[in-house]
């Protein structure tokens, strides 16, 4: 907590952040579509549709898990590196049909891109060859996949990926763009003799230069990356898909708690995948209860894949009260006033708190990492006995005691769950 306190000082004294969040405003949940599996397309062939024919019942769908804000559209492109509307779905006609039909409804569009990777068949790599590609010591190019190689953000590939997402911009209204791969390979160095590099560790600012010239350039679009990006360039960054609540994701078998980044950088709107990977073929992946829980309890929001994800019961009860919980406290979960790992005298319990702008509105995660239930939540606050409590998973209000600037909550939490309590000043 303290850590967190004198770094937020220290940003306070030159960070400014330049990125666009209107389109994420109350936006919880992503829904990613249309995405190709082993070259089938598993949604839109199970009626034979067109895209634009299904987006209604897409956002009709999420109703049951909370709601989707934002329809994310995986593979409208060709191939990686010329951003082509892709012939398959109907090519630019239907693109646009998708992105105006979103609109329709009151919801945004989202396209994926991936600044870092690009097909050896496109005509960027036909045109400029290895020039755009990176290159380690031994002169051996850096290689995904059999058809992918890793860019390496030189000048002509950085001016030749702006000006297409330039030119996409003024043909589609936009209104989020997903940068994948960026946040990644920070460390990665290049030594393309053709690019000239003072630095070879030089990937991490090309990814800086590619965010600045979309904020730049194109007003009101709200640019995202696959994973948060740096203290320096998360001022152009409006959002970040993030890995850190995931529970697979685990490193040494020690569960993640408190995801830092979120309230040292509140502007930067973090969506958490917390699906975990099966032995399923058809669906690879199913949805963790615990990763939803801890998404919840640092106040975040979430990117949500039905096609190849299966959910529980549990899951889909669990999304449904969350997603609800937060956009109605949306503001209140996404101000700059917020506060992580408060002290507690239970060492198993860990307690995270979020102030509304006007100081009305408190809310406090309670987390419970212990083997036994844990009843009665203390709660500081001054003019304590101006406040009265309401648990917000559960949405009803909740008994409480206040003794000076303490308010006790009569609550039960039990072992690896979650609570919600917000205190309303009356």
């Amino acid at each position: 907590y303290n850590a967190v306190l004198a770094y937020r000082n220290y940003l306070n004294e030159w960070y400014e952040f330049k990125g666009n969040s209107e389109a994420l405003e109350n936006n919880v949940i992503f829904k990613q579509v249309f995405a190709k599996q082993n070259g089938v397309l598993k949604e839109l062939y199970l009626n034979g549709s067109a895209p634009s024919e299904l987006v209604e019942d897409i956002f009709n769908k999420g109703y049951s898990f909370g709601g989707f804000d934002t329809l994310h559209w995986f593979d409208w492109w060709d191939n990686l590196g010329d951003y082509n509307y892709a012939a398959i779905f109907g090519g630019y006609n239907e693109v646009k049909s998708v992105a105006d039909k979103v609109h329709m409804l009151g919801k945004k569009i989202s396209l994926y891109t991936d600044g870092l990777l690009a097909n050896t068949y496109s005509n960027l790599y036909l045109t400029y060859g290895d020039e755009i590609f990176r290159k380690l010591k031994d002169g051996r190019l850096v290689s995904a996949l059999e058809s992918f190689n890793v860019v390496c953000l030189s000048s002509v590939y950085k001016e030749a990926f702006t000006q297409r997402i330039l030119e996409i911009s003024k043909e589609i209204p936009l209104d989020i763009l997903y940068l994948n791969s960026f946040g990644t390979s920070a460390i990665g160095e290049c030594y393309n003799a053709k690019h000239g590099h003072k630095d070879h560790y030089c990937v991490l600012a090309g990814q800086i230069e590619i965010l600045k010239n979309l904020n730049e350039n194109i007003s009101g679009l709200s640019v995202g990356t696959e994973f948060p990006m740096t203290d320096y360039a998360s001022q152009y960054t409006s959002y970040a898909v993030n890995y850190n609540n995931n529970i697979s994701f685990a490193q040494s078998g020690v569960k993640p708690t408190a995801d830092l980044y979120s309230f040292i950088f509140p502007s930067v709107k973090l969506y958490n995948v917390t699906s975990k990977k099966t032995d399923e073929k058809e669906m690879p992946y199913e949805e963790d209860l615990e990763s939803l829980k801890l998404v919840f309890f640092n106040g975040e929001n979430r990117m949500h894949d039905e096609a190849y994800t299966s959910w529980s019961k549990e899951c889909k009860e669990f999304a449904l009260k969350s997603a609800n919980a937060v956009k109605a406290f949306y503001k209140v979960f996404n101000s700059e006033n917020k506060t992580p790992l408060l002290y507690t005298d239970n060492p198993d319990v860990y307690l995270n708190r979020f102030d509304s702008k006007d100081g009305n509105e408190i809310i406090f995660t309670v987390l419970n990492r212990g083997e036994n239930a844990v009843d009665n939540i203390t709660f500081e606050i001054e003019d304590a006995e101006a406040f009265e409590a309401f648990d917000i998973l559960e949405d009803k209000a909740v008994e409480y005691s206040v003794d000076n600037n303490k308010i006790t909550v009569k609550t039960t939490v039990l072992p690896n769950d979650v609570k919600g309590i917000v205190l309303i000043k009356r």
